[in-house]
């Protein structure tokens, strides 16, 4: 398929060959014409309206129209009409009329050349054309239609806009537009003079007799009046500006200001304070002055161990401050309004930095608490032994840095000091001893340092499960001469720690005693810190200890013996402090791994033969 350039190309050498043949075509037959007038005789010739080449630039009418010859004249009146050819446009004789010979001279009519017929194609393509040709200009004469239709109806509703405008505005070219105040009197549909006298009746009888009450929680600390605001009265400005409000510029913009005067009213007031506000400056500054109150900041007064939450505060002040810029302005509005009455003042509140509330979750919070029971079995002495030693460590403040020693705080287990003997674990025995019990108490206090997330630097597990805590999680305690074990951990947070310990009953029976201690300071952020424990057997041997009973303290004879320990298996135990985060674990740290021995049956045996009976 040749494309639309290739086909332009080829329409436009059509076009130029088909106009050299018609071009040749006319010069042809107005060679024959005059060849056919030169060779007729004078008295026959016949002019033809049209012997020239219109496409040449001859005249339509030839050279000019010669009159019919003398002693001649028409039959019928002879007409021209076109006629199209290959030899152009020419006029020839309408079908029907000729001239007729009248006289004695013999006319005759010469008969155009007949038209030379065009090439078939070139035919049918002008043909062709002519109907595209006829739907443009019918398609253009319905668009100057429309577009003659449009401007009309365009014309006919700006004029239909031009008279609801005129309409609306013109009811108040006399009268002020609705929703206009002066003074808080509506003067819409008013005449100017009735606006006046309105206006000047109110602003009379109330300037004498406005005032304001400043209040604070239903006290009245001032009272004003208007020649404390040295009032100015100016009703010509305050109507000049309501009368501006729909009544400048064109209908249009008079129409739009009243329309916007409907979602927005317009307010003046014809009462205005005094240039000079110093009076009632000094005024509001003095009692912004009396109104101030400095914050303060809440501070803890005293920490008391013995209590359940041992701390006591000296609450934060909340400080206020008087705006006097937008009491100012109330006070203006209300003048400028004659409007009397009070007006509740409203100081700035400004809080302190530090609340109680703030303390007690950042400051002095909860971190940490070990709970262990206290068997029934034990005795008054080994409890009582417990009890001084928190006696020692409850009170303790550890300042950030520091670290706490359990030896360092408690001191040294003696009688002088006040501590009984009792029975305690030493080296995989259990024997009695001078502070018998202390070490539940090391315990209690290491659980609690755990779960308070406080550095561990030193701890020694029990050579020997104890029957208050599981494996892992207990911390002994030792002070014979120069042989020491003991317990150290760091305060490494910002704020000091505080620690409590007591001897206490058991929330959930009161018959039984546990040991508790609580450990405070700086706020976790919600976290939760405790133990997790993984524990491997392992297993007791299998043949017993046995012991020649020398002093013969069980047994005498060989024959006799006496079981002072069952077999017990050992355990080796990892222990962990696992951060957790609204129950879920996001953190693990490993602590201490133990390894609790496992022991063998014991047994006595005598060293005497027995004798013969």
């Amino acid at each position: 398929m040749t494309d639309f350039p290739e086909r332009h190309r080829r329409s436009e050498k059509y076009a130029a060959l088909d106009a050299e043949r018609q071009a040749a075509a006319r010069e042809e037959a107005l060679r024959q014409q005059q060849e056919a007038e030169r060779a007729a005789p004078p008295e026959s010739r016949v002019q033809y309206p049209y012997v020239g080449n219109a496409a040449r630039g001859d005249s339509h009418f030839g050279e000019a129209q010669r009159e019919w010859s003398q002693g001649s004249q028409p039959l019928q009146t002879a007409s021209y009409q076109a006629t199209e050819s290959s030899a152009g446009v020419g006029w020839g004789w309408s079908a029907g009329y000729q001239p007729v010979q009248t006289g004695p001279q013999n006319y005759r009519t010469q008969a155009a050349p007949p038209p030379r017929p065009l090439p078939p194609a070139v035919a049918r393509k002008k043909r062709g054309m002519r109907v595209p040709l006829r739907i443009l200009l019918i398609v253009l004469a319905l668009a100057l239609l429309a577009a003659a239709g449009y401007s009309g109806l365009k014309a006919w509703r700006n004029y239909q806009r031009e008279q609801e405008v005129h309409r609306a505005v013109t009811p108040y070219d006399t009268l002020f537009c609705p929703n206009t105040f002066v003074d808080g009197i509506a003067l819409g549909g008013m005449t100017q003079e009735e606006a006046r006298a309105a206006v000047t009746a109110q602003s009379q009888s109330s300037t004498g007799s406005w005032f304001v009450k400043l209040t604070l929680d239903g006290e009245t600390l001032q009272e004003l009046r208007a020649s404390d605001l040295g009032v100015q009265v100016d009703i010509e400005a305050a109507l000049a500006k309501a009368w501006q409000q729909g009544h400048t510029g064109t209908e249009e913009q008079r129409l739009a200001a009243m329309e916007q005067l409907r979602e927005t009213p317009f307010e003046a007031y014809s009462t205005n304070p005094g240039s000079d506000t110093s009076h009632l400056d000094g005024i509001l500054n003095s009692l912004a002055v009396r109104l101030y109150r400095e914050p303060r900041n809440a501070v803890m007064t005293s920490f008391d161990s013995m209590a359940t939450y041992p701390f006591s505060f000296e609450p934060e002040v909340i400080g206020r401050m008087l705006e006097t810029a937008s009491l100012k302005e109330q006070i203006y509005h209300r003048l400028s309004s004659m409007e009397s009455g009070e007006i509740a003042l409203q100081p700035t509140i400004i809080q302190p930095d530090i609340t109680v509330d703030y303390l007690k979750e950042n400051a002095y919070a909860l971190r940490g608490t070990g709970t262990t029971p206290i068997s029934t079995s034990s005795d008054e002495y080994r409890t009582a032994n417990i009890r001084l030693a928190f006696e020692y460590i409850s009170g303790t403040v550890i300042q950030p840095g520091k670290s706490f020693s359990f030896n360092g705080v408690v001191g040294q287990r003696t009688e002088k000091r006040g501590f009984k003997p009792a029975l305690e674990y030493v080296y995989n025995e259990v024997k009695p001893g001078i502070g018998g019990g202390v070490c539940q108490a090391s315990t209690t206090v290491y659980q609690a340092a755990v779960r308070a997330n406080l550095q561990i630097d030193k701890r020694e597990p029990h050579s020997m499960a104890v029957n208050y805590t599981p494996y892992g999680k207990d911390a002994t305690v030792y002070w014979f001469s120069n042989h020491k074990i003991d317990l150290v951990f760091t305060n490494n947070t910002d704020y000091p720690i505080y620690i409590t310990a007591a001897v206490q009953s058991d929330p959930k029976n009161r018959k039984r005693l546990v040991c508790s201690v609580k450990i405070y300071g700086q706020g976790l952020n919600g976290s939760t810190y405790d133990f997790v424990t993984e524990e491997t057997v392992i297993p007791a041997p299998t043949e017993p200890e046995v012991i020649r009973d020398k002093n013969m303290r069980y047994v005498t004879y060989k024959d006799q013996e006496y079981e002072t320990r069952k077999a017990a298996d050992g355990m080796s135990v990892t222990s962990y402090r696992v951060q957790y985060e609204k129950g879920k674990e996001i953190g693990r740290e490993f602590l201490f791994t133990d390894i609790y021995e496992a022991k063998s049956r014991q047994v006595y045996v005598g060293i005497l033969d027995r004798p013969e009976e």
